[in-house]
């Protein structure tokens, strides 16, 4: 099974209804107005953090992040104070640093199980799941994963069962349990349409439709990639877009349409560079000089090797064995074959010391072809 990229929902800001309930758990002592003054401002709050998210203007949003686990502490609301910590978790994710991801999000996680808020334990446990998925921890996601679609459950909270069983199903196919992971994703579509969210829905389309390319089934893959594109697009849900995009660059590069796949990726690189994905940027960019040094013969080793640095230090280990990969056909078709095996050795020793077994099979068929 190739390697393609998914889109994991990450953020989860609250509604008002639910900030209105985690209000009125707060013990203090305060006129009713002032009461309603506190909550207008972490409403507001709240739907700043979330634009700024929503536009990848990470840094901002985890200033805000900070500022309002400051008030929530100051009104001595635990659960509150769990919400944002699970914020400023995800945002310290989406930067690159998982340490403070994680160690933010055990915290909300321990006022969630303190508080008896199994929304807020859930979503935290599906978060840290998250961060050992993009780490290559395939075995101990899932058991995050199954720990929090239980404490979803326990708190009958209907958005974050889709959320975590679409999560659930990346890493079955991933294990290369298809059949898992056809119902895991079903599940997710399922309660995801019957909720109405369309933006989620569009998510477990496409991430169908990648399952359905890597196990042979193509035109339905890329049918199903494209309505997804068309949601996201309907919905401004660009993060989405992106990742779909590049993955439909990349099938139709598999597929030897080079010119088609060139044109996606460009529009996807520029779209990538707006919205601050790095590790999407790097890995099309990639891609790109490999099809144009293929089609127009232009030099292509300068791009790929800045942009394996970027992953490097992103610690993007999955998307550097394709790197390396993509690098190894550059090399051979330069006609240095030599150089091609160091290369995709390499890939095989990092996909050897994060147990990346589905890739190993690639590797393995590129090797005995160099």
């Amino acid at each position: 099974m190739k390697k393609n990229f998914r889109f994991f929902p990450f953020s989860s800001m609250l509604e008002e209804k639910q900030l209105s309930e985690v209000f009125n758990t707060v013990k203090w002592d305060l006129t009713s107005v002032e009461k309603a003054s506190e909550l207008v401002k972490l409403i507001i709050a709240e739907r700043k953090i979330g634009i700024l998210g929503s536009v990848s203007r990470f840094k901002e949003a985890l200033k805000l992040a900070k500022g309002a686990l400051s008030r929530a502490y100051e009104i001595n609301s635990r659960n509150l104070a769990g919400v944002y910590l699970k914020h400023i978790g995800g945002f310290y994710w989406y930067l690159g640093n998982r340490r403070n991801a994680l160690i933010h999000l055990k915290l909300a996680v321990d006022i969630g199980f303190r508080e008896k808020n199994f929304s807020l334990e859930a979503d935290s446990l599906r978060k840290i799941g998250i961060v050992y998925y993009s780490n290559g921890e395939y075995d101990r996601s899932l058991e995050y994963f199954f720990e929090a679609l239980e404490k979803a459950k326990c708190g009958e909270d209907v958005w974050l069962i889709g959320a975590i069983s679409g999560n659930i199903a990346v890493i079955y196919e991933l294990k290369d349990d298809i059949e898992s992971a056809r119902k895991y994703y079903e599940k997710a579509r399922i309660i995801f349409r019957d909720l109405g969210d369309r933006r989620m829905e569009g998510v477990q389309i496409g991430n169908i439709g990648i399952m359905l390319y890597n196990t042979g089934k193509i035109k339905k893959a890329i049918t199903l990639i494209e309505k997804s594109i068309s949601i996201a697009e309907n919905v401004g849900n660009k993060h989405s877009m992106v990742t779909m995009f590049s993955n439909l660059g990349k099938f139709y590069f598999e597929l030897g349409k080079l010119k088609k796949a060139l044109t996606i990726l460009e529009k996807t690189e520029k779209m990538a560079d707006e919205i601050q994905m790095r590790t999407e940027r790097a890995r099309v960019l990639i891609l790109a000089a490999v099809i144009k040094n293929e089609l127009y013969g232009e030099s292509a080793k300068p791009i790929i090797l800045e942009n394996i640095r970027i992953l490097e230090r992103l610690k993007e280990f999955e998307f550097l064995v394709d790197a390396y990969i993509l690098l190894s056909r550059f090399e051979k078709n330069s006609g240095n074959s030599k150089r091609a095996k160091t290369v995709i050795a390499r890939a095989r020793e990092i996909a050897l010391r994060n147990d990346f077994t589905q890739q190993l099979k690639r590797i393995n068929e590129e090797f005995k072809q160099t």
